[in-house]
This record gives structure tokens, C-alpha cells and sequence, in this order.
């Protein structure tokens, strides 16, 4: 049972880091075994509004975003089980 614990906390945490670092690009670099992504994009684009204010990355300086920390919260996912 610890075993399954630890992967899912585990599991638990790399998704929080890759959604959190997450950011949306106009032409993402993608690969054949990507799949049917811009069509899927163009799909649920229809339930945007159609105008949507510029999302500004990085400071007013100009330079790049900092990354944004993990949540305090998430080092004792291990503790709810």
C-alpha cells in the first residue's frame, strides 16, 4: 500500500509541475504522433468569447516570467491517505 502511496504522490506532484509551467503557443512545435492537435484546437476555440485580452508574460521590464512555485499544500498529499 505505501508503494501505490508514494507513486501517486509522486505521480501528483510531476503533473502539478507540467501544469503549472504550462503556457499557450500560437504554433507549437509538434511531432506525427501528436495526433489531430490544431484541428482539436480549432475545435474547442468555439467556446471562447472572441475577443480575449493579450495574456502579457514576463514583467513590465520585459524580461521572462519566473516559474511559479508549488503549493505549500502539495508536500503533504502523502498525509490525506
Amino acid at each position: 500500500m505505501h508503494a501505490v502511496v508514494s507513486t501517486l504522490h509522486f505521480l501528483t506532484i510531476v503533473q502539478l509541475t507540467i501544469w503549472e509551467n504550462k503556457r499557450y503557443l500560437e504554433k507549437p512545435l509538434l511531432v506525427k504522433g501528436d495526433g489531430p492537435f490544431m484541428k482539436l484546437r480549432r475545435w474547442y476555440k468555439q467556446f471562447y468569447p472572441k475577443s480575449q485580452p493579450a495574456i502579457k508574460l514576463g514583467n513590465e521590464s520585459g524580461s521572462a516570467a519566473t516559474p511559479t512555485p508549488a503549493p505549500k499544500a502539495v508536500a503533504g498529499v502523502a498525509d490525506m491517505f
